[in-house]
């Protein structure tokens, strides 16, 4: 049995899903090293396709974390640097500010006293949401 004719058996007993894997490679060096003929050549792009896809990945090394410390104190760095800018950026934040009568207030506690004194007036001789609200529904 010449070298041709056993490798067509082996080409159908990959179609017929009967090959070991070493057959099957077999198959693989043999289209991607010989010339084949015209009838063979669909094969042969076949078997160089699957011979790509039958190659084994490697599987990417994790590396172990050799220096764990510093990576350790750059993360409490950046934690203790996001602390201080948010409490910074609330303190900025929790100004009292106020024009009372075209002037710029900033001391809370004049501004709490002219909204308590606004409110009051606001509220002087208004009988109440609930006298309203009663009035619109008898």
């Amino acid at each position: 049995m010449n070298q041709q004719d056993d490798i067509q058996q082996l080409v159908n007993r990959f179609f017929e899903g009967d090959t070991t894997l070493a057959e099957e490679h077999r198959l693989y060096e043999y289209f991607r090293t010989h010339e084949v003929s015209e009838e063979w050549k669909p094969l042969r792009q076949m078997f160089l396709d699957m011979e790509v896809v039958s190659i084994p990945k490697t599987k990417a090394t994790v590396k172990p974390l050799r220096h764990w410390h510093q990576s350790l104190m750059a993360a409490a760095a950046i934690f203790i640097g996001v602390i201080v800018v948010s409490i910074w950026f609330v303190h900025r934040q929790n100004t009292c500010v106020a024009y009372i009568y075209g002037q710029k207030v900033t001391d809370r506690a004049v501004v709490m006293h002219e909204v308590r004194n606004t409110m009051g007036i606001v509220t002087e001789g208004n009988p109440g949401v609930d006298h309203e609200l009663k009035g619109l529904f008898e």
